[in-house]
């Protein structure tokens, strides 16, 4: 007798996956040179063949096999074995189903920070691991069009546990704020390589996603959310604030025209009243 002891429900596209077949021996007496044989199209099988010398009456062993699918498909273990003189063979058919991992890590991005500085964008952060399983070797980065540089171009977290956080930074440049992509890349315990790309949307202070938050501090530039750091193009100078010598709109100082001439009225009345006595005096001896 053979099945399927331990496999996946589902398996990731190019993730190595494992998969164990039991071999049962029912029989009175043990059974011999127990060959088997696994096959699939569109599927990597290490090992793509298995020998058991003997298996002893009323006992069983499991046979572990890793397994890489690049499409949906059928793994077929032939077996075949001999009881005494005969040859007996059977097969077990394991069908394929390619979707998400449901125990993958699954990385949450929050608590978003961006800080211009001289030359480049600073961006801090919280990751937490939502998944079942751990993301190791986590490191986080950013991708086209912002480009990752100086100290902190990639950032590693490390082994994030589930139900774990972890903090990040990121030191990048770029000419558009609107989409900044930032890449998470890990491993789990296998050593497959899985990465997740979240969108960030910094020009408008907020995340693209709905679990990705984003705000902006002002840095040392000055600059608008949507301007590059000085160097990186854009006109040079430019401020986010409005000049209170601007002769456009009610910000410059010509919309304080009316409120000078009142005080102006307001002083000179007062200067007169308090001397009404002298000036009266004044006039009556001319």
């Amino acid at each position: 007798m053979a099945s399927i002891s331990d496999a996946p429900s589902v398996y990731p596209p190019e993730i190595e996956k494992t998969v164990n077949l039991s071999i049962i021996n029912p029989r009175a007496g043990k059974i011999d040179n127990i060959f088997v044989t696994a096959s699939g199209p569109g599927i990597k099988i290490s090992p793509s063949e298995k020998y058991v010398s003997t298996l002893d009456a009323q006992s069983s062993t499991v046979v572990p096999f890793t397994v890489t699918p690049s499409q949906a498909t059928n793994l077929t273990f032939h077996i075949s074995y001999q009881s005494g003189d005969v040859d007996h063979t059977t097969d077990v058919v394991l069908p394929i189903n390619i979707g998400n991992d449901k125990t993958a890590a699954l990385p949450v991005v929050n608590n978003v920070v961006l800080t211009t500085k001289s030359s480049y964008y600073d961006l801090t952060g919280d990751i937490t691991n939502t998944g079942i399983t751990a993301a190791k070797g986590l490191t986080v980065t950013v991708g086209s069009p912002a480009a990752a540089t100086g100290t902190y171009a990639e950032y590693a977290i490390g082994s994030l546990a589930s139900d774990d956080s972890g903090s990040f930074e990121v030191t990048f440049t770029s000419l558009d704020l609107t989409s900044v992509p930032l890449v998470m890349l890990w491993k789990d315990a296998e050593g497959n390589d899985y990465s997740v790309t979240k969108m960030l949307n910094l020009g408008s202070a907020s995340g693209s996603s709905g679990n990705s938050s984003a705000s902006k501090t002002s840095g040392s530039t000055g600059l608008n959310a949507g301007d590059p750091p000085g160097g990186m193009g854009g006109p040079s100078g430019s401020v986010g604030g409005t000049s209170l010598f601007s002769s456009s709109g009610s910000s410059g100082i010509s919309s304080f025209y009316p409120v000078i001439a009142a005080g102006i009225l307001v002083v000179v009345g007062i200067v007169l009243y308090t001397k009404r006595k002298w000036l009266t005096a004044k006039f009556r001896k001319q």
